[in-house]
């Protein structure tokens, strides 16, 4: 019986630190996706005009037209060697954009269940074409890159009805979405991709390049039905932009908020905070990393400690609920939210 006893142990824990986290939704677009995972206005004039699944270089796949290397530049960084893809949407070049002064692009995830959560995180790859290595980009005004989300009867036709799929650009730009995540041109003319990080409308963050990189936005679920979307302003050439490796993760912050690997000795205080909060891990830790999410998802917060018992760090930002990641290099971790005031 005693030689047992390890093995007991080691699963509680495991168990116990996998709760409120699940894994709803994973579509790296290796393989057709189309009409069974996602729907969207593809197209493809056999030239530099294009929207869909691309392969690093990008030959587009799944669609009527090929075109021939899209790209004027290879994409680093990838979740396999295939990502989506878009470059000059205007209604002249894609017979699905019903009006002529159309240049939107869409991908609509299909509709998930999401009543057993509090929220929902969104992880993506995102990259654009490198302003420095491969020429100027030619982001105008007009350009915008968006991860949106809806609810139950905000979805718009073609998220709530994948097949028997696209007749027209009406059944992916219905309903009424939300953003979560922004990138805009940060010139009126021949500009780049920039994040606009707290959706306020001007360009302030990370700049897309050729190199994919990861993005994480936090979705507060409001209903019972989500639709995540993809949304592409892009009106001219030499504007190309991808993403990838699309992932939806559900978590039910009730559950998240009991896992603590540290037990009854963390404390968290004062929470409500007006900014300020103390950790206090009862003990010293060494290799320990402190990192503060706002609700879209947002870092606000992040520090390594080679050695820890208490630390006292401020949460920038406005009043509203922060989640606070705690976690050890050999993954001792507590999942906390607090409340600034």
């Amino acid at each position: 019986m005693l030689k047992k006893l390890p093995f007991i142990i080691i699963l509680s824990l495991i168990t116990f630190s996998s709760v409120g986290q699940t894994l709803l939704y994973s579509e790296s677009f290796e393989s057709d996706g189309f009409n069974t995972q996602y729907v969207l206005n593809r197209f493809s004039d056999g030239g530099q005009d294009y929207f869909g699944v691309v392969d690093s270089w990008g030959n587009t796949q799944y669609v009527t037209a090929n075109a021939t290397n899209p790209f004027t530049f290879q994409m680093t960084g990838l979740d396999g060697v295939q990502c989506v893809s878009a470059e000059d949407l205007k209604r002249l070049d894609n017979p699905l954009n019903t009006n002529l002064d159309d240049y939107r692009g869409y991908l609509i995830a299909k509709t998930l269940d999401v009543t057993a959560y509090t929220e929902i995180e969104v992880k993506i790859l995102i990259g654009a074409r490198d302003p420095g290595a491969f020429g100027t980009h030619e982001a105008n005004d007009n350009d915008a890159f968006r991860i949106q989300y809806a609810f139950d009867t905000d979805i718009a036709t073609g998220g709530n009805n994948l097949s028997p799929g696209l007749t027209s650009e009406s059944t992916v730009n219905t309903g009424n979405y939300t953003d979560i995540g922004r990138f805009l041109a940060n010139a009126p003319t021949q500009g780049s991709m920039q994040q606009d990080t707290d959706l306020d409308g001007t360009p302030d963050g990370a700049i897309l390049n050729n190199s994919m990189t990861e993005y994480v936005f936090t979705i507060p679920v409001t209903g019972n039905n989500l639709s995540v979307r993809i949304h592409m302003d892009y009106d001219d050439s030499a504007e190309e932009i991808a993403f990838d490796y699309l992932r939806l993760t559900g978590i039910n912050t009730a559950n998240t908020n009991s896992i603590n690997d540290f037990g009854a000795s963390l404390r968290t205080y004062p929470n409500p905070t007006e900014g300020n909060v103390t950790i206090n891990l009862g003990k010293v830790y060494r290799n320990v990393t402190i990192s503060t999410r706002n609700v879209l998802g947002q870092l606000v917060h992040s520090e390594f400690y080679k050695s820890i018992d208490k630390t006292t760090f401020h949460i920038e930002g406005n009043a509203g609920t922060y989640f606070v990641n705690v976690e050890t290099q050999n993954g001792k971790r507590a999942y906390l939210k607090v409340i600034k005031k």
